[in-house]
């Protein structure tokens, strides 16, 4: 969206049940990249993956058994990319 600025505004409450499942919200999407542009992205990086050192933006490399723990550092300050692999 042009003009659209995301901006930290703070702690919200938020109760899962009541403001999303009992009110049939449909959220879709990841932080706040648009979810029908993955497929560009990927490409993006398929076509320079030979420019640009992409492995160095991994900051995390977790085990699929450490998904608790992996879902944690990726809210952690030091993570700049946390990734599976398995």
């Amino acid at each position: 969206m042009v003009g659209v600025k995301f901006v930290v505004s703070g702690t919200v409450t938020l109760n899962d049940h009541r403001h999303l499942a009992a009110m049939n919200v449909l959220f879709i999407g990841n932080i706040n990249h648009p979810h029908d542009m993955y497929y560009a992205h990927l490409d993006m990086l398929i076509r320079h993956r030979k420019d640009f050192p992409w492995h160095k933006l991994v900051s995390h490399r977790c085990q699929l058994d450490q998904c608790k723990e992996a879902l944690k550092k990726a809210y952690a300050e030091d993570a700049l990319k946390v990734v599976f692999a398995p």
